[in-house]
């Protein structure tokens, strides 16, 4: 017997379940082959880019910045609902400010997402890891920007103190 039976209940749950995520991992598809051959436009605060092996993209260029750095990597998805007249500098301005305001330092990466009824998304990464499990709508992303610079400074301060604590060990072992 199959495991996804769709003949019970939980079968269909769980096939739903498997589409979902299937549809939420996949990366975005250009519509057409003249979409596919423009480069993507990304706008950020920070000249950097990922290893290409990774594949370079506002996630991993997000991610990879704030590794190792005192700093938060955002990674915007800019969608339909951004005005025209508003730029992807703009976009990732304002999220860098919300963060600015709580005393945290951070770079963005903005794209513009292709596909004509995609929303705004936002992700946040601390320390290379991503603050939340999935990226959030741009409007709860802004409105959590407390929580991640909370979370980001005690990231930071542990870092600092595991960095003294490891970089004074060696010099302890000698006076023993």
């Amino acid at each position: 017997m199959n495991a996804l039976s769709t003949k019970n209940s939980f079968g269909k749950a769980a096939a739903g379940m498997m589409a979902a995520i299937a549809l939420t991992t996949m990366p975005f598809v250009p519509a057409n082959d003249a979409q596919a051959q423009q480069p993507v436009e990304i706008a950020q605060s920070v000249k950097f880019a990922s290893n290409p092996a990774r594949g370079d993209n506002i996630v991993t260029r997000a991610g990879d910045y704030s590794a190792g750095r005192n700093v938060v990597g955002i990674a915007i998805s800019a969608g339909a609902d951004i005005p025209k007249h508003v730029s992807l500098q703009q976009v990732g301005e304002r999220a860098q400010q919300e963060l600015k305001k709580f005393g945290v330092d951070s770079e963005y990466f903005v794209e513009k997402n292709p596909r004509p009824d995609a929303g705004t998304s936002i992700a946040y990464f601390i320390n290379g890891d991503s603050w939340s499990k999935n990226p959030m709508h741009y409007r709860e992303g802004i409105s959590k920007a407390k929580s991640v610079a909370t979370d980001a400074l005690f990231t930071f301060s542990y870092n600092i103190l595991r960095d003294k604590n490891v970089a004074s060990a060696p010099q302890a072992a000698l006076q023993n």
